[in-house]
């Protein structure tokens, strides 16, 4: 959309479809040739001066040239004539109009758009709402605001910061629960390490174990053999001083025989060697 230039615009800018000073039209009446004013007809004198419209280049007089507006070309305002400006004029006022259009346009394409932020913003919010309620485990902001009964202390900007706030907060616990599990987690991989080390040295005990009880078997057997050589050997003393016993008694049977039988010779001898009817002495 084409919006008209006015005065209060760029020193540069000039009004759409207005002539310009530059391409002014050669057989107007302009230059030191004209003698009449072309819009009063009034003849250039010495009190009547020539001026020229800096829009159309044409020749006027000062009561037809009193207004001074931007023309494309001039950095300040400069002397125009009155059929430009009242030209100018109407392409301020249709300028005016279709800017008026735009603005009712802008106007309710902005008032839709608010109606949708509206729209999302609400929604926006009860999603805050909901999220709040699950984090602190209170609905009854969410209730209030489901009834339309939410105070201004809980605009979207509030709950929005609170639930910013609330995030963070679950945000750290859940950093510090990460943490907390990685400890855990390591903790656990020790307990894991010490107890296959544990199983280790249980499964060495074991076999020690069963290595002691085979070496006890050993020594119970070997022990029962000595128990059995211990019983052979009482058997044997007994054996031994039971025969001894009765070599004893066979010697002193026999010494006792012996001197019997050496008494008995002994008297024989002496009853050969005594005469007869000699007494026996005893």
């Amino acid at each position: 959309m084409a919006f008209a230039a006015s005065p209060g615009s760029s020193p540069r800018s000039s009004v759409a479809g207005l002539p310009d000073a530059s391409h002014a039209s050669e057989d107007t009446q302009s230059g030191e040739k004209a003698t009449h004013c072309y819009r009063c007809q009034a003849e250039f004198t010495k009190l009547v001066w020539r001026h020229h419209c800096r829009q159309c280049n044409k020749a006027c007089c000062d009561d037809c040239s009193r207004h001074r507006i931007y023309v494309s070309g001039y950095e300040d305002k400069v002397r125009v004539c009155e059929s430009c400006v009242t030209l100018n004029n109407k392409y301020h006022a249709a300028g005016h109009v279709e800017d008026l259009e735009a603005m009712q346009q802008l106007l309710e394409h902005m008032g839709s758009n608010l109606k949708t932020c509206d729209q999302e913003t609400d929604v926006f919010k009860r999603v805050l709402l909901k999220l709040r309620a699950q984090a602190i485990e209170d609905s009854s902001k969410r209730d209030e605001y489901a009834k339309g009964d939410l105070s201004h202390g809980s605009s979207f900007p509030q709950i929005h910061q609170q639930v910013q706030a609330l995030w963070k907060e679950l945000q750290a616990s859940g950093v510090e629960g990460a943490k907390r599990m990685m400890e855990i987690r390591k903790e656990r991989e020790n307990d894991k390490k010490e107890s296959e080390e544990m199983k280790v040295k249980a499964d060495k005990l074991e076999l020690r174990r069963q290595e002691l009880d085979s070496e006890l078997r050993e020594v119970d057997v070997i022990k029962a053999e000595c128990d059995e050589q211990e019983r052979r050997k009482i058997h044997l003393e007994e054996a031994v001083q039971k025969v001894r016993d009765d070599i004893a008694r066979l010697e002193r049977e026999t010494q006792a025989h012996q001197e019997r039988e050496a008494e008995r010779l002994r008297r024989n001898l002496r009853g050969v060697s005594s005469p007869p009817n000699a007494p026996m002495s005893m």
